[in-house]
């Protein structure tokens, strides 16, 4: 259930499928009703969000620009229904401060993490009359070019 969720919304063209997951607490909530709370992290599999497939059936996308998330879901368990409370997820190893999350109460998400990630591009080409040249450099006469003196 969480991961259709994070598919409907994360999902771009590729579906997402579970690498891991873990029932962190369960929480009661009244009679024949609990809380389940889990971690799971998600990675980008080869099939196409627009194929209809089972994710468990989809191979993982490999690659280094393939995305990966971590996600915390909770889910509401009431006899033989089952709801989303909430859920968020993140970029998985992202440590810079541009890491994000989202979260769903209900049917409203507030930001999605899974901005395209583009490789950067290439540097400029160096312009005419500055390039390195080690000929130019002066020749110091020791063996220690980091040596401080």
């Amino acid at each position: 259930m969480s991961l259709d969720q994070v598919n409907a919304q994360y999902g771009r063209e590729r579906l997402f499928r579970v690498t891991k997951g873990s029932l962190k607490k369960v929480v009661p909530m009244g009679m024949n009703t609990q809380d389940l709370i889990m971690n799971f992290g998600v990675r980008e599999t080869d099939c196409l969000k627009s194929s209809g497939a089972d994710p468990l059936d989809c191979s993982f996308r490999r690659g280094f620009f393939v995305t990966e998330g971590s996600c915390y879901s909770r889910v509401r368990i009431s006899g033989d229904r089952a709801k989303v409370v909430s859920l968020r997820c993140s970029q998985a190893d992202s440590s810079s401060s541009e890491s994000s999350s989202e979260e769903v109460r209900g049917e409203t998400w507030v930001y999605n993490p899974f901005v395209p990630r583009e490789p950067m591009s290439t540097a400029a080409p160096f312009a005419r009359g500055n390039d390195i040249r080690p000929e130019r450099a002066p020749i110091r006469g020791d063996n220690f070019s980091n040596h401080l003196e």
